[in-house]
């Protein structure tokens, strides 16, 4: 409810919102982290969120 109110705001003030849900783990992080990015431009833009790349490394490769 506040995310969409935060949203509308940044609308009313002219800005172009793109968000989206990234998980760590589909960025090449051997952690599963999801989190909510949101990219605000002043201005009619576009943006494209980074593509997802494969997990080369698990957790357990980097600890003893």
């Amino acid at each position: 409810k506040l995310f969409a109110k935060w949203h509308q705001k940044l609308e009313s003030l002219g800005y172009t919102n793109f968000f989206e849900i990234l998980n760590a783990k589909d960025y090449g992080i051997p952690q599963n982290r999801r989190r909510c990015f949101m990219i605000s431009i002043l201005g009619e833009y576009a943006y494209d969120f980074p593509y997802k790349i494969n997990l080369k490394y698990r957790l357990k490769d980097f600890l003893e």
